[in-house]
């Protein structure tokens, strides 16, 4: 393990710890979706340290499951923006968890995988862009949250493009590590502050 990789886990665990403390309960669908994606990515770099037969597999539905959290919260945050009377149901919201569910209709084909998870990424990047940077009240959290954007992006295009590899996987988990505790800090922030989800309620 490089330091790099446990840069991740240390901040992943920082980030929950965050998130359990200082989002408020009433957003508790946000609150512990955050926390078990948080640990879910603990998990998945601990994973890449074991050593047995299926071990590629597991590691494969722990990213699906990392990215279909996302989205999770993306939809959750979406509806709660909307007046209550323009709200989609609920459920839809958990929708994205059929992805990993769905892994065994994949499982071994690595270039279906590796497309679904940079469409999830993309659409991950995409709504975190428009959700977020469009509803932000205070200038400090707006910055904090662009920033976080572009280094979650930079270390995704590092890991994609395989000529970019030679420069090592330090530079995209140092860049992720840093994306993933400042957005633990921007949604808190977001979530407790935002007008528009704290009118309406958390369901």
């Amino acid at each position: 393990m490089i330091w790099s990789e446990i840069l991740i886990i240390l901040i992943s665990a920082l980030g929950a710890t965050y998130m359990f403390i200082a989002l408020e309960e009433k957003h508790q669908d946000v609150k512990y979706i955050g926390i078990f994606s948080l640990i879910t990515i603990i998990f998945y770099q601990i994973n890449k340290l074991l050593d047995y037969s299926n071990a590629w597999m597991v590691s494969e539905v722990l990213s699906l499951s990392i990215f279909s959290l996302v989205l999770v919260i993306l939809l959750i945050t979406n509806r709660k923006l909307k007046p209550e009377f323009a709200r989609y149901p609920y459920i839809i919201t958990f929708f994205p968890i059929l992805i990993p569910i769905l892994y065994p209709l994949i499982s071994g084909n690595v270039s279906i995988i590796e497309l679904v998870l940079q469409l999830i990424q993309i659409a991950a990047i995409l709504s975190m862009v428009f959700l977020l940077l469009s509803h932000f009240e205070e200038k400090r959290n707006l910055l904090l949250t662009t920033l976080a954007v572009i280094l979650l992006t930079s270390s995704g295009v590092l890991f994609w493009i395989e000529e970019l590899n030679d420069i090592g996987f330090w530079l995209w988990q140092t860049l992720a590590a840093i994306g993933i505790g400042l957005l633990s800090v921007t949604l808190t922030k977001f979530y407790n502050f935002n007008s528009s989800i704290n009118r309406y309620g958390h369901y």
